[in-house]
């Protein structure tokens, strides 16, 4: 037993450890910090903490969704799912129908394909960032689930919910690159962050700073412009006072 929980643990640091990785270059990349100057292997795992969690649940809830709307049930002893049962409807079974819901869903492959191909190599907005790599996933999805890896295992470990485990530690680093890049364009476009106030130098005027976030013992800060980057003390950003703001969509 105690061998076994060993196993899981030199298993799970690395990809704990690729996962906050993928969170921090993505999040940290939107302001042109290296976060790894300023962190060591030990603090990125921590630091992912958060995410993980808030990942996770994201990915758990849609899962129970995903299995409220394809429900599963018995019927004469042979398992069949929703999506089953709605097509033994006589309407789709007129070859017309089929042949036009057919049509339909080759256009719609065409397009996502091409979507995808063009967010890659023409748009340079950093938005395609939140959701470029879940699109990545579902083509790799596809293709995988076609593999006879992947039909060997459904059917060796089905009870074990292989299936459901391999899709949950895949979507993990995906939502999470997705996730932190979507939080730190709502800081950088100023949709929604929380902010100081700085006086400059001798000046008794006050600026405000958006609090990029806390990374080892550095609080990072920026101007509402993004033109300019302040790093503080830990202990000295302990007097600040923090307000919030979120923007009108």
């Amino acid at each position: 037993m105690l061998d076994k929980i060993k196993l899981v643990g030199s298993l799970l640091i690395p990809y704990l450890f690729v996962c906050a990785t993928c969170w921090h270059i993505s999040y940290w990349s939107t302001f042109h910090i290296n976060p790894f100057e300023f962190i060591g292997i030990s603090d990125i795992i921590i630091s992912f903490a958060y995410p993980f969690v808030y990942t996770s649940l994201v990915i758990l809830i849609t899962s129970i969704l995903n299995n409220i709307l394809f429900l599963q049930f018995v019927k004469e002893d042979k398992v069949e799912s929703v999506l089953d049962f709605v097509t033994e409807i006589k309407v789709f079974k007129n070859t017309f129908i089929k042949g036009f819901l057919k049509a339909i869903l080759y256009i719609f492959i065409g397009f996502y394909l091409l979507s995808v191909f063009v967010l890659t190599i023409f748009i340079k907005d950093e938005n395609k960032v939140t959701i470029l790599p879940i699109m990545y996933f579902f083509i790799f999805w596809v293709l995988f689930v076609r593999t006879s890896f992947y039909k060997y295992s459904e059917s060796r470990f089905k009870q074990y919910g292989f299936t459901n485990l391999f899709i949950f530690l895949l979507l993990i680093p995906v939502f999470s690159i997705s996730h932190s890049k979507t939080l730190a364009l709502e800081i950088k476009n100023n949709k929604e962050y929380t902010y100081t106030t700085l006086k400059e130098g001798n000046d008794s005027t006050k600026t405000n700073y958006k609090i990029l976030g806390k990374l080892g013992d550095y609080i990072f800060l920026s101007t509402l412009d993004n033109k300019e980057t302040q790093i503080v003390k830990l202990d000295k950003a302990e007097s600040f006072k923090v307000y919030y703001f979120k923007g009108v969509n």
